[in-house]
């Protein structure tokens, strides 16, 4: 029984080391939320301006970065039922997606994310609220669009809520989607690789 076992054992390869879904698979979902931006923008005859990218922005940028950053930190290591709940859930999609890429993949990936996402929701949709809302209520309409299209669990999207929230303050400080976009994309990056080093999901040097 023993040698059987082993035999079975050293036949068995185990799990794929590797991500479940192509990169091409995840940048082409990921563009076309961009483009589901762009088409919304066009609709609504809205342009999308960049803004500036001068050192407000960069301030801006790197501010909404610590901000994210910390709201990350603080779910990843505080044990509450709910936070807890959200990485229960977020463990399997996140190695589906991104178990096993190499940190340029998610550099890429997070780009791409933090562009696209944010043309839609910062550059389309919040525009169009603030032709019916004031400021800050543009900014909590569209935030609960946000929170809701991340809604995994409801702890998850009023976590979304909240960062899209301090994104959307990016924006409005900074006068650039592109501030808001960058901001976006780091901290994906900064999240993806720290969450998967700590799960020993490391992505691989290569």
């Amino acid at each position: 029984m023993r040698s059987r076992a082993s035999s079975l054992a050293a036949e068995d390869p185990g799990p794929k080391s590797g991500p479940e879904v192509p990169l091409s698979t995840v940048l082409l979902f990921e563009s076309g939320i961009g483009v589901v931006g762009l088409l919304i923008a066009w609709a609504f005859g809205i342009e999308i301006r960049l803004g500036r990218t001068d050192a407000t922005a960069l301030a801006a940028a790197a501010a909404g970065f610590a901000v994210l950053a910390a709201l990350f930190i603080v779910v990843v290591r505080v044990r509450w039922v709910p936070l807890q709940r959200i990485n229960a859930k977020l463990s399997p999609i996140l190695k589906t997606l991104f178990a096993g890429r190499s940190l340029g993949a998610l550099l890429l990936i997070s780009v791409v994310a933090g562009v696209a996402e944010e043309i839609l929701f910062r550059g389309a949709l919040q525009q169009i609220a603030e032709r019916y809302l004031s400021p800050a209520g543009a900014i909590v309409a569209t935030n609960v669009v946000f929170g809701l299209a991340h809604a995994i669990t409801p702890a998850y999207a009023v976590l979304a809520f909240a960062m899209g929230v301090v994104l959307s303050v990016v924006l409005v400080v900074s006068d650039s989607l592109v501030a808001a976009a960058a901001t976006h994309a780091v901290y994906d990056f900064f999240a993806l690789a720290l969450y998967l080093r700590s799960r020993r999901g490391c992505p691989a040097s290569k």
